[in-house]
C-alpha cells in the first residue's frame, strides 16, 4: 500500500504477542534445552500415573503398544493433564508442551529405573551396546483457534544411543 510503511516490533510488543509456554515435565534435561535456547517458559509437572495411561490405552486398543507409540501416548497425556488444569484456572493464552521418552534395547521398552540398583543393572547389562530412545512430543494451543486452522500434528523422534563401559560409567 502506498504510504504504508512497517517498523519491526519492539520487545514489549513482541512479548505480548507470545503466548505463554507451559512445559508439562520435570526433566532437567528439557527444562535445560529450552532454557539453553532463550525460551521463556515455566514448568508445570503433570502428575501423570504413566503406568496407568499405558495400561488403559492397551485395553482401549487391544494392542500393546511400541516403544515410539509409548512415548507418544504418555507427552499427549502429561500435555493434556497440564492444558486442562490450566483451563480449570481460566488459562486462554498458554501453549503446553508434554514430552516423554521411552528407551528401546534388544525389542524391551524401559521407562524410568527409579532406583540406583536399577540403573546399575540395566547399565551393566546395555554396556557396549546400542539401543533408541523414542522421544514423543505434543503440543497443546489453549488459545481460540479460527475456524480454518488446520489441527496439529504430534511428532515422535527416535535416536539411536551407544553406552559406555559400564565400568567407566560406574565408577564416576
Amino acid at each position: 500500500m502506498v504510504g504504508m510503511t512497517s517498523a519491526p516490533l519492539d520487545a514489549s510488543a513482541a512479548k505480548a504477542c507470545t503466548p505463554r509456554l507451559v512445559l508439562a515435565s520435570a526433566s532437567p534435561a528439557r527444562k535445560k534445552l529450552l532454557e539453553d535456547s532463550g525460551i521463556v517458559f515455566e514448568v508445570r509437572v503433570s502428575h501423570v500415573d504413566e503406568d496407568a495411561v499405558l495400561v488403559r490405552a492397551t485395553k482401549t486398543d487391544g494392542d500393546q503398544h511400541t516403544p515410539a507409540q509409548a512415548a507418544q501416548l504418555l507427552a499427549q497425556a502429561k500435555a493434556r493433564a497440564v492444558a486442562h488444569e490450566l483451563e480449570d484456572e481460566g488459562v486462554v493464552d498458554a501453549l503446553v508442551l508434554g514430552c516423554d521418552s521411552v528407551f528401546e534395547f534388544e525389542g524391551t521398552a524401559y521407562g524410568k529405573p527409579y532406583t540406583p540398583q536399577k540403573a546399575r543393572e540395566r547399565i551393566t547389562a546395555m554396556s557396549g551396546k546400542m539401543g533408541t530412545l523414542h522421544t514423543g512430543h505434543y503440543l497443546v494451543d489453549l488459545r481460540p483457534a479460527p475456524e480454518d486452522a488446520d489441527p496439529c500434528e504430534a511428532c515422535m523422534i527416535p535416536t539411536n544411543l551407544s553406552f559406555a563401559a559400564h565400568e567407566y560409567i560406574l565408577r564416576r
